[in-house]
């Protein structure tokens, strides 16, 4: 199988994953020959990638660090959560539910145990938080486990999956607005992490680890972040973490007032930004666990051959194992052949281009 934007999905194409709803209903099932009117549905429903079966990657399986039981869990979970929010009125959060949704996140990525994280395609604006939180989690616990701090996995986890509670209770229309947004509209969305501090607070059993996390994600090592403007030592170790799994995840999806940004540009970024807005140490253990061209990726090389990640490999990271479907000419080739980019003999190619073909 192998990764492919749906704008660019085919008639004949087959899919290779099921797809579901935030709901949990089918939208469309693995096998399916897409027809142009199934291509026009997934794109009307906002999918945004899916997996499809290619004779060429038969032999490659991509491996989630949750179940898709669990992610409909926790998107389903915290949706409910933001719309008893948004009402104000009426039954309270249930915070035991979604205790118990981090938890189940959590057992799935100690039980996968990824060395590289694949996040969650974002499939609609509406889903946009809720999917965002449940990669956030992802990343911020096998961060975490990376530097060490494999005690405190679930206080990390939760901060991580409930940090932005409080976009619940401000404008929505200014949120998802598809401009930038004005200096009031920045400030009101700033204060996002007081609000969410302060409805967690009836949450019993909340460590002062997870709390932190909380109301300082959006902190930056140089002082430039907010609410409050820390520095350095005075944010808190797990709160770093959070803020670079954060922001990752933000810049690879799309919003209403902006386009996401390849992996690889989006890891370049968090790499420039080392050692001034986010600890040098904790970008290290970020850059350990993500890459830029994921397995089940296209990608096209300096010399014109196109194909698609089928390895890391065990060199750099931007030196992956690559099958080459066409050659320079833009010819399709058979049979493909593998390319280890990390090889002396291929030193000079290197990749130019991840693509959603």
């Amino acid at each position: 199988m192998r990764k492919i934007s749906t704008q660019n999905l085919k008639a004949g194409m087959k899919l290779a994953k099921a797809i579901y709803s935030s709901r949990g209903g089918l939208i469309m099932p693995a096998g399916i020959e897409l027809s142009s009117e199934y291509v026009d549905k997934l794109n009307t429903a906002g999918v945004g990638e899916v997996y499809i079966d290619d004779p060429r990657v038969a032999d490659l399986e991509i491996i989630e660090p949750i179940s898709e039981v669990t992610k409909l869990k926790a998107i389903r979970c915290l949706k409910e959560s933001y719309v008893l929010l948004q009402k104000g009125t009426g039954p309270k959060v249930d915070f035991e539910s979604l205790r118990q949704v981090v938890k189940e996140i959590l057992e799935d990525v100690n039980r996968n145990n990824p060395k590289v994280v694949n996040l969650i395609t974002i499939k609609s604006d509406e889903d946009y938080l809720f999917v965002h939180a449940i990669n956030v989690t992802i990343l911020a616990v096998v961060m975490a486990r990376l530097a060490g701090y494999q005690q405190h996995l679930m206080d990390i986890a939760l901060g991580a999956y409930l940090k932005d509670l409080g976009m619940a209770r401000l404008d929505q229309q200014v949120i998802n607005a598809p401009r930038t947004f004005t200096g009031d509209e920045t400030a009101m969305i700033r204060r996002h992490p007081e609000i969410s501090l302060e409805i967690i607070q009836d949450m019993t059993g909340l460590s002062a680890f997870t709390k932190a996390i909380i109301i300082q994600h959006h902190e930056r090592c140089d002082g430039t972040g907010y609410p409050t403007g820390l520095k350095e030592s005075h944010i808190h170790d797990y709160a770093k973490i959070v803020a670079i799994a954060d922001t990752f995840a933000a810049l690879i999806s799309d919003r209403p007032h902006r386009a996401r940004i390849k992996p690889h540009e989006a890891i370049e970024f968090m790499m420039s930004a080392a050692g001034f807005e986010f600890d040098h140490n904790f970008t290290d253990c970020f850059c350990k666990c993500t890459v830029p061209y994921p397995v089940g990726t296209m990608v096209q090389l300096n010399s014109g051959e196109k194909g698609v990640v089928v390895d890391l490999g065990k060199g750099l990271a931007s030196r992956p194992v690559v099958r080459v479907f066409y050659d320079s000419g833009g010819q399709e080739v058979k049979p493909c052949y593998n390319l280890n980019l990390s090889d002396g003999q291929y030193q000079t190619k290197i990749i130019t281009e991840a693509l959603e073909e």
